[in-house]
């Protein structure tokens, strides 16, 4: 009998495990329909799942699926719910209700084109757009941070407008933007972290905030484009790989330029 209730004891682990890596199995109140066009529309309240869209395909997830269409009603869409099922989807349309978007939400969505996220949503979240290489549109008015590897890969993205009011950018958060051209700061950030502009090789233009007083380890490593730059006047520390092709203009007195040991 032990056995027994030890062996059920590891199915439901299991299966709990398996629930959060995709998403707890689907609630009653979200639902997901599909039209022969292509189109998916999730209705509902509340978080979406990827358990609610498997449950609601009769296909393979995600397959032929090229616009989502979020209505008004869903707050939140959970870790990984489009990541690697949704390759052919080009368009989605998210919700004012919107107020949270998971880690590697959309990962991997290697054909998404266009995202204007809504006002409700604070944090762009860890690795949620990372990889999608047809990004070329992202639109957000107010948010509080870009996570870690937020928009790795995401190599036909050509600007982006960091504006007042967000108080962090993760590591990498941009590393691998190839087609970005224009970077403008606007926000009190402090700190650029370790290779948040890596690899960015079309990167021409960076306007930096004057509170900036630190750039780490290869933020700006390996931007061959980016012939000059004008560092704030308060920054006292770049790290090693930083504008290594680059001319630096500065007014500042003093300044630790990090060299190889």
């Amino acid at each position: 009998m032990a056995k027994v209730r030890w062996l059920l004891f590891v199915v439901c682990t299991l299966i709990f495990v398996y629930g959060n890596t995709k998403g707890i199995a689907a609630q009653d109140n979200v639902r997901c329909d599909f039209d022969k066009n292509g189109t998916m529309t999730v209705s509902g309240k509340g978080v979406l799942y990827w358990s609610a869209i498997e449950e609601s395909s009769e296909d393979e997830v995600g397959y032929g699926i090229k616009k989502v269409i979020i209505q008004e009603g869903i707050t939140e869409i959970s870790d990984g719910c489009f990541s690697g099922d949704f390759t052919d989807m080009i368009e989605i349309k998210l919700p004012n209700s919107l107020q949270k978007i998971g880690n590697r939400a959309f990962k991997g969505c290697e054909r998404l084109e266009e995202v204007e996220v809504p006002l409700g949503v604070l944090e762009i979240s860890k690795e949620c757009f990372s990889g999608c290489s047809a990004l070329e549109t992202f639109e957000a008015d107010k948010f509080t941070s870009i996570g870690q590897k937020a928009f790795y890969g995401c190599t036909s993205l050509e600007k982006i407008q960091i504006k007042e009011g967000i108080d962090s950018i993760g590591k990498s958060a941009f590393e691998g933007c190839k087609s970005l051209t224009d970077v403008v700061i606007e926000t009190r950030i402090i700190t650029i972290e370790k290779r948040v502009f890596y690899g960015c090789e079309k990167l021409q233009n960076v306007e930096l905030p004057i509170c900036v007083r630190k750039i780490n380890q290869e933020a700006f490593g390996n931007c061959s484009s980016l012939k000059s730059i004008v560092l704030p006047e308060n920054i006292s520390y770049v790290g090693l790989g930083n504008f290594t092709t680059t001319d630096i203009y500065w007014k500042g007195d003093e300044v630790t330029l990090q060299t190889p040991e």
